[in-house]
């Protein structure tokens, strides 16, 4: 209960008064005065205060005095508990004097400073023990036979010894043991060891219900206080972090913010708009997300990837990847390059393998065309019984050679001199299917004479110098000079042989003597 006072609240007796009488009456019209003394100026509704006031009684002479309690008017009629503060309760008369003055007993109502410095009414040294304190403080809920009572403010309890287990505490306020509650630490956990130590203080506050105290400040939460708060200089933590809000977190400066929202099953990275770094909500952007169910990743704008990036399994550009392996689709799911080994790569088109490269070589395993329209295509059947190549190569003596072959050697070659001219070979016979182009200028070899010339030569001689002498040169010879001797002077010379040739020509490859008619 609170104590009421008033400004000169005084009255005569209306009438006499016995030793046991409570009910006292007062002048007419003078009761709402002393009704005024059981009020408060300030009031808090939620923390509902009962008001008494001390009345003293006195005769006119002031040489005898009663002190009472005063709890309510009715009227002019004051009801109040007799003989207060060591005074007896004695009968008075009519116009003896009742009025509201200090007393002894009042200055238990006014707080002084040493009081409150010294935490009089809301702290206290521990009695009892380790796990089972009790602590004593005073208070005026219980004047006048009170039984409500209400604590709100936090007590502080100085121990003398470190708790060893779960603890409780008994509470005394006023000289009235209000019961013993539990101790509890953060969600209603019971204490520890040395959550309790000897000489430091800790704060308890009660429940609404009044069945426990929750510890404020057990030690253990000091002892550790690094690994149980996060500071607002940076700190590691090595537990979740739960946030329940949409936007979670925001990293800023003061042109932008990057938040972290969840927005139904997705989790978004969003900038806010320029200029809006620390307050701004989300912008219009939204450059990357998370769909929380199937964990698929979103990136609506431009990608900038760096050195040392990997991607693990497929990539589909546009498209889900139905390459599978170390591929990349691009816009059709079966269209695109895949790695098939070590240093293969593979480019397929509508699933279709259609290249590969390897080290030293392209290999196309569908046919190669060049041009959109008239095409040149090069192509294998792959049932040859040997690779061919077409190969362009050149030397010093042979500069431009432009040569086809097999894995047995070169077929032909169309070869650019160092003159300028050009030689085609061809490793084998060339056989036309058609001769028709082969006109008076190109005969076969087995149809005509392809060369003719004059065999090794030959002598005639008579023998002798006979006069005269005939020699007639075989069959498809002919002379070919003659010997003249010189036989002396003013005398004719002398015929001494004769040369000839047979006359050959060429058929096929071979050489044959001409006939004569």
């Amino acid at each position: 209960m609170i104590l009421g006072f008033g400004n000169n609240v005084v009255s005569a007796l209306a009438g006499d008064i016995t030793t046991i009488q409570t009910d006292i009456p007062v002048m007419p019209g003078t009761g709402a005065k002393f009704a005024k003394l059981l009020s408060a100026d300030f009031e808090n509704k939620s923390n509902g205060q009962r008001v008494y006031a001390k009345i003293t009684l006195t005769d006119n002479k002031e040489s005898a005095f009663e002190i009472c309690h005063l709890v309510s008017v009715s009227g002019d009629v004051l009801k109040v508990i007799r003989g207060q503060e060591g005074t007896t309760a004695k009968g008075w008369s009519l116009n003896d004097v009742v009025a509201n003055f200090a007393t002894r007993g009042s200055e238990n109502y006014f707080v002084q400073i040493a009081q409150l410095q010294s935490g009089h009414y809301i702290a206290g040294v521990a009695g009892g023990t380790a796990n089972t304190l009790t602590l004593e403080l005073p208070s005026t809920f219980f004047v006048n036979e009170g039984t409500d009572w209400t604590l709100r403010t936090p007590i502080i309890v100085f121990p003398v010894q470190n708790n060893t287990n779960a603890a409780t505490l008994q509470l005394t306020l006023g000289g009235k043991v209000l019961g013993t509650f539990p101790l509890y630490k953060g969600n209603k956990s019971e204490l520890v060891a040395n959550d309790i130590i000897k000489g430091i203080p800790f704060i308890c506050l009660l429940d609404s219900e009044k069945s426990y105290f929750s510890v404020i400040n057990p030690g253990n939460i000091y002892s550790d206080f690094d690994l149980r708060y996060v500071k607002k200089s940076g700190d590691l933590m090595t537990g979740e972090l739960k946030i329940r809000g949409v936007n979670a977190l925001r990293i800023f400066n003061e042109a932008f913010g990057l938040i972290f929202r969840r927005s139904e099953e997705c989790l978004h990275l969003i900038p806010t708009s320029e200029g809006q770094g620390e307050n701004g909500d989300i912008g219009p952007l939204r450059p990357f997300t998370i769909n929380l169910r199937t964990g698929e990743i979103s990136m609506s704008h431009k990608v900038s990837v760096g050195g040392g990036s990997q991607v693990n399994g497929a990539l589909g550009i546009g498209v889900q990847n139905a390459l599978g392996g170390n591929s990349i689709a691009f816009g059709d799911n079966d269209t695109g390059i895949k790695q098939n080994g070590d240093g293969i790569l593979d480019v397929y088109a509508n699933g279709q393998h259609v290249f590969r490269f390897q080290n030293g070589v392209a290999i196309a395993l569908k046919n190669i065309q060049a041009g959109n329209a008239k095409k040149f295509t090069l192509s294998s059947t792959n049932n040859s019984t040997k690779n061919a190549t077409f190969n362009l190569w050149g030397n010093s003596s042979r500069p431009v050679v432009a040569e086809l072959g097999d894995d047995s050697g070169w077929h032909f070659y169309s070869q650019r001199n160092t003159d300028g001219s050009i030689t085609f070979a061809v490793n084998g016979k060339m056989t036309p299917s058609n001769y028709g182009n082969f006109d008076a200028r190109y005969q076969q070899r087995n149809g005509g004479v392809q060369d003719v010339r004059y065999g090794s030569e030959m002598y005639y001689n008579p023998g002798g110098n006979q006069v005269s002498w005939t020699f007639r040169s075989p069959s498809g010879h002919g002379l070919s000079g003659i010997n003249v001797q010189d036989t002396g002077r003013n005398s004719a010379d002398n015929i001494g042989g004769v040369y000839y040739r047979p006359l050959q020509k060429l058929i096929n490859g071979t050489w044959y003597n001409v006939a004569s008619v």
